[in-house]
């Protein structure tokens, strides 16, 4: 009845040992991290006959949890007789069910036909996947001031939060733009930020101006995807004040009479589709 925990150094978690005529030590990962769908681990069962004779007909036998399921071919191997002295090792393949976290336990059982039989029992701990969630942050209105707006330039921020389990791995976004506004000189549509931690958070700017003489409602969108993720998207819109078209024409000189030349300047402000003479 007396159990032994030794850690090792190997990341798998540690070895039970449970001293008998058969002795047994089982060892397996800690946690299964769920950072890619199909994730498998492994059991591994050592066995070794302590007693002075010869073990007749030993097997050893993993049982699993209902949120476990076996990849290997055979739950039950059969050992056969074992000399005393001698040891055997055992390992079986597992997966999770599905990704939801959670702890398990399982037992492995071995018998003889002329020994006492012998078990372990383990736990380790489902960690789930990664989940992105994505935000858009952004002015509400570009408002006007002297018949200008008042940032001609303003910025787009996409918020990205791992509300998953596990570490998300080559997150990527991207900013698309409608008609009308573009991106500022240096800036990049595509941006990769790398991994991304269970619980971290992060802030990606975009630099952005409008094109021409613009007004109205503008919707825009941010996509973001990983490795080992799903892709999603998310959608904004900033309303941008009308500006007034003008023109202004001065005359600097007086008493002007018929057949003078004169200078005037003509101050345009917000017209559309002007070309120059």
């Amino acid at each position: 009845g007396e159990t032994e925990d030794y850690v090792t150094n190997y990341g798998l978690g540690g070895i039970t040992v449970v001293p008998g005529l058969l002795s047994l030590g089982v060892t397996s990962p800690a946690e299964i991290v769920m950072d890619k769908p199909d994730k498998k681990a492994q059991i591994v069962a050592y066995l070794q006959n302590t007693a002075e004779i010869q073990a007749e007909d030993v097997k050893i036998k993993l049982e699993l949890p209902e949120g476990l399921e076996l990849k290997s071919q055979q739950r039950v191997k059969e050992l056969g007789n074992m000399e005393a002295g001698a040891t055997a090792q055992v390992m079986w393949e597992i997966s999770p069910k599905n990704l939801r976290p959670q702890e398990l336990s399982y037992k492995v059982k071995v018998t003889a036909e002329n020994t006492d039989n012998n078990q372990v029992t383990r736990s380790l701990q489902i960690v789930g996947p990664p989940k992105l969630n994505l935000n858009i942050q952004a002015p509400q209105k570009i408002a006007e001031d002297n018949n200008r707006w008042v940032k001609d330039k303003f910025n787009l921020y996409g918020v990205i939060t791992n509300v998953g389990s596990s570490t998300a791995y080559g997150v990527n976004t991207a900013l698309a733009l409608p008609p009308g506004l573009e991106i500022a000189k240096g800036e990049k549509i595509d941006k990769f930020l790398g991994q991304l931690r269970a619980g971290e958070r992060i802030q990606i700017p975009w630099r952005v101006e409008p094109v021409g003489i613009i007004e109205g409602e503008f919707t825009y969108s941010i996509a973001a995807n990983s490795d080992n993720t799903g892709s999603l998207s998310s959608r904004e819109r900033s309303f941008l004040a009308k500006l007034t078209p003008k023109l202004q024409v001065e005359v600097d000189e007086e008493d002007l009479t018929v057949g003078d030349y004169m200078t005037a300047k003509i101050r345009l402000e917000n017209i559309k589709d002007f070309f120059p003479l």
